[in-house]
């Protein structure tokens, strides 16, 4: 399930376990391999733009191949440690069998809900102005436009990927350096 009123991403613990194992295989500086271990914990724990830029990028990948990528700010959420708005968290959580993509997996891109086809698009929010996306009718996009439907058609790393509702049940995590 897709929902914004749910901030972290939950992702089954199959799942989550094979993101905390990429995660941890893949940061071998100590200084990183140590703060990630504060993260999966749930620490909040305070990283430089340098060590940030250390993480790899979570790529979660549909049924039907569409991919979304996250990066290490995404995932990697800071202003959610109560009185410290300056220290970061790990945005993705064990759901134990539940998968909601919150707004970890949301923020990084502008989402369309076609309800009448039964599917969902989605753009990098850097390729498009996400507050014109729900009201656009032919404003432009980084080259390319906004067709009567809403939805964005050609230009420049701005294309809406669409995932079918009935897609989002089953799904694998890919991460990629």
């Amino acid at each position: 399930m897709i929902d914004s009123g749910t901030t972290l991403m939950l992702v089954d613990s199959v799942i989550y376990s094979q993101i905390q194992n990429y995660l941890t295989q893949t940061c071998t500086n100590s200084r990183s391999y140590y703060i990630l271990k504060e993260l999966l914990n749930g620490y909040c724990v305070q990283i430089s733009s340098t060590q940030l830029r250390e993480y790899p990028d979570i790529s979660v990948t549909f049924q039907n191949s569409v991919t979304v990528t996250l990066t290490p700010s995404d995932y990697l959420r800071q202003g959610l440690c109560i009185g410290y708005s300056d220290l970061y968290v790990f945005g993705i959580a064990n759901g134990g069998d539940m998968n909601i993509f919150g707004i970890t997996f949301m923020q990084p891109y502008t989402w369309i809900f076609d309800r009448e086809n039964e599917r969902i698009g989605f753009a990098p929010v850097s390729a498009c102005y996400s507050s014109k996306v729900a009201a656009a009718q032919s404003s432009s996009c980084r080259g390319g436009t906004f067709s009567q439907s809403g939805f964005f058609a050609g230009g420049n790393n701005a294309v809406i990927d669409f995932l079918r509702f009935d897609s989002l049940g089953k799904y694998g995590v890919g991460c990629a350096l």
